[in-house]
């Protein structure tokens, strides 16, 4: 039963890119996947914690899937969809990802092992939160809930930045500690 957690990451995984024809599609359909696969990541985190059911593998395979899960999202709402978000959120996301991923490949051959912060939380939750009132604006065919979609757009760029300073100076501590 252990595997659980990791199976629903790897599912996450493999659907996620299907979010972008599904929005393509029908609006609703790529809402429904994006938000039935959000559900997934607070399941399988649940079930890991719970049931202790963490592995070396899950703390790989769950954060990829929810950045897979994030981008796709975000590229539906920056392009396929008719109400769209500015495309900054995504390429921002996207560099600050590549930079982490690229400095923690460098680093953890030397023990250095990057981990959560508050405002990298806070990020992708707001992230999320944008992708979800895009496609409910798409869906409902309003434009009234920009008034609160361009804020949580504005936090999550903050919060992207934020991290990405916490994550470097992290990083920098490390490497001076080391020599």
């Amino acid at each position: 039963m252990s595997y659980i957690p990791n199976a629903i990451s790897v599912l996450r995984l493999i659907l996620s890119p299907l979010i972008i024809p599904f929005t393509a599609r029908d609006v609703t359909y790529g809402f429904v996947l994006f938000f039935v696969l959000s559900l997934s990541d607070a399941l399988d985190g649940f079930l890991a914690r719970k049931f202790r059911w963490e592995s070396r593998t899950g703390k790989f395979l769950d954060p990829l899937a929810d950045k897979i899960l994030l981008f796709c999202g975000l590229l539906s709402v920056s392009y396929v969809v008719e109400l769209r978000i500015p495309s900054y959120l995504l390429y921002l996301l996207l560099v600050r990802d590549l930079y982490l991923i690229i400095g923690t490949s460098f680093l953890r051959p030397l023990g250095f092992v990057p981990e959560p912060t508050l405002p990298g939380k806070a990020a992708t939750f707001l992230t999320v939160a944008v992708v979800v009132l895009v496609y409910t604006a798409n869906i409902l065919e309003t434009s009234s809930l920009w008034s609160v979609i361009y804020p949580l757009y504005a936090s999550a760029v903050l919060s992207i930045l934020i991290s990405w300073m916490q994550y470097t100076a992290k990083a920098v501590r490390f490497i001076k500690e080391r020599t």
